[in-house]
């Protein structure tokens, strides 16, 4: 039986769907450790399934995928322990959302960062599962125009997602953090002209967030590629570029 999932906090209700069989195709998986990022790069094709995963490091995958029936899409969340499915929910709220991201803090709840589409509008979301499969949280970030590709928690549960954002005058990366609550911390943008891509995230024993970000300018087959890890405290300031 799948856990009952919780009202969102955004206060769209979140429908409860029997569970569904797990022997889907994993278009593109990659899996990090707890506290580091996972993403899948390349964005999810409606009409077909992808995937990202991520591990706790103790045995425990967690495979997350992209459903689109042709008219709704889903996400669909499962949990792997020694080589069998332990449960299986799926989120469906009547917004189109699509995964991008995924990881596991050292309790072993797992965030799922991606991109949520409301009337045209283009947000980044954060969602929270526990290790038992209940759906705890949903916020939004409140910039229209980004889409995720990033998400890393750090050891004391503070998460931080982020990707490029596509605003009239400008294209910069975008950091939002959280704490364990996902109650919204602060927020940081990295503009240095062109389009900046975020490419990974990842948090140290401090809680440093390390992000590496393409920059390119012109087109994309002539253009000047530029790439940085930009060191964030924190509490959000910019520290330094590698």
């Amino acid at each position: 039986k799948a856990p009952v999932m919780a009202p969102s906090y955004q206060g769209t209700p979140n429908a409860t769907i029997p569970p569904v069989k797990a022997a889907l195709a994993l278009a593109a998986v990659l899996t990090a450790s707890a506290g580091a990022f996972t993403f899948s790069p390349n964005s999810p094709q409606e009409g077909g399934e992808d995937g990202i995963s991520a591990h706790d490091g103790k045995g425990t995958i967690y495979t997350v995928y992209n459903l689109f029936d042709g008219r709704n899409s889903s996400i669909q969340v499962n949990r792997i322990m020694n080589g069998g499915l332990a449960w299986t929910v799926e989120h469906a709220d009547g917004t189109r959302e699509k995964a991008a991201a995924a990881a596991v803090d050292e309790e072993g709840n797992l965030y799922i960062a991606g991109e949520r589409t409301y009337y045209k509008e283009k947000y980044m979301f954060l969602m929270k599962y526990s290790p038992s499969g209940a759906f705890i949280r949903e916020v939004a970030d409140n910039a229209d125009g980004c889409r995720a590709s990033a998400v890393t928690v750090d050891k004391e549960g503070w998460v931080t997602m982020g990707g490029m954002c596509k605003y009239p005058r400008s294209r910069p990366a975008r950091l939002v953090k959280y704490d364990a609550d996902l109650n919204y911390y602060w927020t940081a943008e990295y503009d240095r002209g062109g389009r900046n891509y975020l490419r990974s995230l990842s948090a140290d024993a401090r809680g440093t967030l390390f992000s590496v970000i393409e920059t390119i300018s012109g087109d994309m087959g002539d253009g000047v590629y530029r790439t940085v890890t930009a060191l964030y405290s924190p509490e959000g300031r910019l520290e330094e570029e590698r």
